[in-house]
């Protein structure tokens, strides 16, 4: 059985796992972490605004929960 270097594995996957590759790069890179670091802050700072409202709270949970279900999957596939 032949073995396959990882410029042939990567020529020879799909589109998902190509685009699986990409996303999990993109996500560890240092770049979205401080995108969410700058997320969380934001939201933090508009707790008083909105009076830490359920809406409010409401906002980071969805967003986390979506974001996670998404990443979990790709990273899944890497």
């Amino acid at each position: 059985m032949a073995v396959k270097d990882a410029k042939s594995v990567a020529a020879d996957a799909g589109w998902f796992t190509r685009f699986a590759n990409w996303s999990a790069t993109v996500v560890g890179s240092p770049g979205v972490f401080i995108f969410a670091i700058a997320t969380i802050l934001v939201w933090l700072i508009t707790g008083p605004v909105f009076h830490f409202s359920d809406t409010w709270q409401l906002i980071i949970s969805s967003w986390t929960n979506i974001v996670t279900f998404l990443v979990v999957f790709l990273i899944q596939n890497t």
